[in-house]
């Protein structure tokens, strides 16, 4: 090994004794921005690397040497801004200016930059935070590479192994930049790349930045996007450097219009002064004689559904109901929920959904906020509702044989003589509330009518599945009745069993069937154990929850070429927003599915935390306007105000604000991304659950899952998962941990050690509400058997029964064995620091925490623990054994390093501190004394 070399090493061994502990730290951190203008509906395919023309900033009234400093700063203020993250990590090309070439070979390439932008702040303020990280940055410079394999609680970080752990990165280049005249593939620039995705590298000398990107997952084009959008935000600052960074105006006049108007011209007649009702009348008149509805063996046509319907309203008219007056109607499936419904809405009053199913509590809760004076109800009606809760209401019971309203004549009440208009309510629907009151949405007949124009145009038998208190079930009715279909109504009892409700649907050969997506899955898994063919149907609606495409959907479609599967989304508070019909070949849809384009007169919005659009193709929440937008919540002023609110963008119209996460593909489709809220934060790391559930459905083992946090009884989150598993996966019989250890180490290998759920829940199926979604108060509290928990053994002696009793308090694991591991139970590094504390004081040792990550399991833990007090005994402190002079002594790693390289360079002084401290103050002479005679009472 030549000087030059061995002076390299050395050289680079001094900044790793450094910096160590600054890079520790900070990967310890270790968190991915989440990339934005990546679709999560993209198949994997070949990196194909691009670099970018160099640009320079136009308009910047500073010199080209400061201008890399505001471009830093402005691409950070960038992605804060379109992916709604103020904290988040980059990888940064360390500078290797300070050390000769060979330091390269052991230290890494790229190294996590820390950001967080205030964008509550102005220019200035983000600029000085940002020089502060790269100062610090230069001077770290970088880390040694097998850092991360000496380092305990970084091994399990198996995101840190990659080249690129980061998705964007960002380099500062201090060599001459020569610009390109357009994209060219670049194989010269793979030392700038410091990032899996982007690297945004920047020009010292003069300013100037280019972009370094995968073609195969960033559009060239969204790089020109990127491009203008960072220019404009800079053009921004020099016009107004005081005004908040989260308000600089980002988009170019161009792509603001595409946004705001282009993306939502679908504009389209429709009778908007029809309503709902009147569709099914529309009807009548076409074709009386037609079938209707079914139930069991009784079936009505639409001349016969209609006049009874018309008796009923006109006896409803004389108990005095109004337009826009709530009407309670609370009955099991039967013709007469049917009938009841039609004549609450031609009487002019809203129909009130109560399911009796729900408990009386709730029902009680719904009646006393929205104080109908009406209420239509069979026997399980006023059995679930009680006495109490109908003392006050007028009650009128479908059920009784001779009905006083029989006599009543069947003609259709004239909506002009009542006053009612397209702009009355429709129905009041209460979903559940973030409070835990629940809020009624108060839905018009013209809102309801826009939802309808355009989609469903079949006449087709549809099942009624959902229950009337789920706004789905309007949409059941009415596209079935708009066009002259047959409605189908399914007993309970059947509908809740899906193996029974598969042979109804063969039976009464459906075709237009709504299930939510965990019921749709459901359905798809019983039917592949039953092979029960449905040649009958043709659309599969589903809505309600992000849909998938699970193996288990296409095996059924492909069984079934004549069904399309269609993906909606909307709300309660807008009934239909979008819808995507799925391509008739399933091998071709993507693991996501996007949810289409706004259905007509509909209007979508994707806005920053401040109401501003976002780029095209950027992160943002959803707000919808137009023509299906609810009233409001009934009696919930402030509420409504709140969740809808006046347009910014067309006068007059109103916007919901639905708290969903969206983006458009380049397509123009949208892409529904869950709830602004499904983000958790535990131990200071931000996780998307739904990420930790993609990679635990692609285990074989794995049908269906879902992860939540949970709080322990000490206060402390922890990430469960909630799985549906194949045969393939075995029983639960043994008690052990088989299943949890499996899905671990399969997500172990996939995902950092934070995103690891703790525990693993097996479920026979998903718990489901009575409409159909997922219900996550169903699901239970982890057991024993839910953790990677090792063939059992009870502890053995007093340590390791000890050991094990602070091992179940902190891992909330009621049952530890002696073979069990404290990582695999879902242990980390801050549980480690207070099992510590907690052992000192139970066994009277101070047990290193190195020795815990060195020996996780039990006994082997224990033994250590036996073995340091056989050696000392209880105490507070470790003794310091005496080793005799009179023989070699053995050399630390570190000894032997130094020694090592003093052999190659003898002579030199690298290690050599000449240093003298002198401290100045006051000393406490009795304090230093007792230290020096603690220290001494040790060796």
């Amino acid at each position: 090994m030549s000087d030059d070399q061995v002076q390299s090493i050395s050289a680079a061994d001094e900044l790793r004794a450094r910096g160590e502990e600054f890079w520790r730290r900070r990967l310890e951190q270790f968190s991915r921005l989440h990339p934005p203008f990546v679709s999560s509906s993209v198949a994997a395919a070949p990196s194909r690397w691009q670099s970018s023309s160099w640009f320079s900033p136009s308009g910047l009234a500073i010199s080209p040497q400061d201008r890399s400093e505001y471009l830093v700063a402005a691409w950070l203020i960038y992605l804060a801004r379109i992916t709604g993250q103020q904290e988040f990590q980059l990888g940064w090309k360390p500078a290797w200016d300070r050390l000769q070439t060979g330091s390269k070979l052991v230290m890494a390439s790229v190294v996590p930059m820390d950001v967080r932008i205030e964008l509550a702040h102005d220019f200035e303020e983000v600029r000085k935070t940002v020089a502060a990280e790269v100062a610090q940055l230069r001077a770290h410079a970088s880390f040694a590479r097998d850092l991360i394999a000496r380092c305990p609680t970084l091994r399990g970080v198996v995101a840190l192994r990659a080249r690129q752990p980061w998705p964007i990165g960002i380099a500062i280049t201090t060599e001459s930049c020569h610009a390109a005249d357009a994209l060219t593939t670049n194989h010269k620039a793979g030392h700038a790349l410091c990032g899996d995705l982007l690297t945004f590298e920047v020009c010292a000398l003069d300013g100037s930045f280019r972009w370094h990107f995968d073609a195969a997952r960033l559009a060239p084009k969204q790089i020109d996007r990127m491009t203008q959008h960072l220019q404009t935000l800079l053009r921004g600052v020099m016009a107004d450097a005081g005004q908040p960074v989260g308000r600089i105006d980002i988009l170019a006049a161009d792509e603001r219009t595409y946004l705001l108007e282009d993306l939502n011209r679908t504009a389209a007649p429709y009778p908007f002064e029809l309503c709902i009702h009147e569709l099914f009348e529309a009807q009548v008149q076409k074709a009386p004689e037609a079938v209707a509805v079914v139930y069991e063996k009784e079936r009505l046509s639409y001349g016969e559904l209609n006049a009874r319907a018309n008796r009923l309203a006109h006896h409803l008219i004389e108990l005095g109901v109004k337009p826009d007056q709530p009407v309670a109607i609370c009955l099991e499936r039967s013709l007469a929920m049917v009938v009841g419904l039609l004549a609450i809405l031609k009487a002019g009053g809203a129909y009130l959904p109560l399911d009796p199913a729900y408990p009386s509590a709730r029902l009680r809760q719904i009646v006393g906020d929205a104080e109908p004076k009406l209420l239509l109800c069979d026997v399980a009606g006023r059995t679930a509702l009680g006495a109490e809760a109908v003392a006050d209401v007028t009650v009128v019971d479908l059920e009784t044989a001779t009905p006083t309203w029989g006599e009543r004549p069947p003609s259709n009440p004239d909506p002009g003589a009542l006053g009612l208009s397209s702009r009355h309510l429709a129905y009041v629907i209460y979903t559940s509330g973030s409070t835990g009151i629940p809020k009624g949405v108060e839905m018009s007949h013209g809102a309801l009518v826009n939802s309808l124009a355009g989609i469903g145009t079949s006449k087709l038998r549809t099942l009624q599945f959902a229950t009337l208190n789920f706004d789905v079930s309007c949409q059941e009715l009415f596209i079935c009745w708009k066009d002259g279909g047959v409605l189908v109504l399914v007993r309970e009892e059947t509908r809740r069993h899906f193996s029974d409700l598969l042979e109804f649907i063969e039976r009464e050969a459906i075709e237009r069937l709504f299930l939510p997506f965990v019921a749709l899955n459901h359905f798809a898994e019983v039917w592949s154990a039953q092979r029960v063919q449905l040649p009958s149907l043709r659309e599969l609606y589903t809505a309600g929850e992000r849909l998938q495409a699970t193996p288990l959907l296409r095996t059924f479609f492909e069984a079934h070429p004549n069904a399309r599967l269609i993906n909606q989304y909307g709300s309660t508070e807008i009934s239909v927003i979008s819808e995507h019909h799925l391509a008739a070949d399933p091998s071709c849809w993507p693991q996501m599915p996007h949810v289409g384009r706004p259905i007509v007169n509909t209007r979508v919005y994707l806005l920053d935390g401040h109401g501003a659009p976002v780029p095209f193709g950027a992160v943002g929440e959803l707000y919808i306007g137009g023509a299906g937008v609810a009233r409001g919540y009934l009696n919930r002023p402030e509420l409504t105000a709140e969740r809808f609110i006046a347009s910014p963008f067309v006068e007059g119209d109103r916007l919901y604000r639905t708290g969903d996460l969206a983006r458009y593909l380049p397509d123009g489709n949208l892409e529904f991304l869950g709830r602004n809220d499904d983000q958790v934060k535990i131990r200071g790391y931000r996780i998307e659950p739904g990420e930790i559930v993609a990679r635990l459905c692609e285990h074989a083992w794995v049908r269906e899952a879902v992860v939540l946090a949970r709080e322990n009884d000490a206060g402390d989150k922890h990430l469960i998962a909630y799985v549906v598993c194949a045969p393939e996966a075995g029983s639960d019989e043994g008690g052990g941990g088989g299943l949890a250890g499996a899905l671990r180490a399969h997500l172990s290998a996939r995902l950092p050690d934070y995103m690891v759920p703790s525990a693993f829940v097996r479920l026979a199926a998903l718990p489901l509400t009575v409409n159909g979604k997922l219900d996550r108060n169903a699901l239970p509290a982890p057991a024993d058997q839910a953790y990677a928990l090792a063939a059992y053994q009870s502890p053995q002696g007093a340590v390791e029964t000890a050991l094990a009793q602070i091992w179940a308090e902190l891992l909330g694991v009621e049952r530890i064995g002696r073979n069990d591991h404290f990582f695999e139970l879902g242990g980390h590094s801050l549980l480690a620091v207070q099992m510590s504390s907690r052992l000192s004081q139970a066994v009277g040792v101070e047990l290193p925490l190195s020795t815990l990550f060195a020996r996780p399991v039990l006994s082997d833990l224990a033994a250590s623990i036996v073995e340091l007090l056989s050696c000392s005994g209880p105490q507070e402190l470790p003794s310091i054994a005496a080793v005799s002079r009179h023989e070699p002594l053995v050399l630390s790693f570190a000894q032997q390093r130094l020694w090592f390289l003093a052999q190659l360079n003898e002579g030199s002084t690298n290690y050599h501190i000449p240093l003298a401290l002198r401290l100045r103050g006051m000393l406490d002479r009795s304090a230093w004394q007792r230290s020096l005679n603690r220290l001494f009472a040790r060796s």
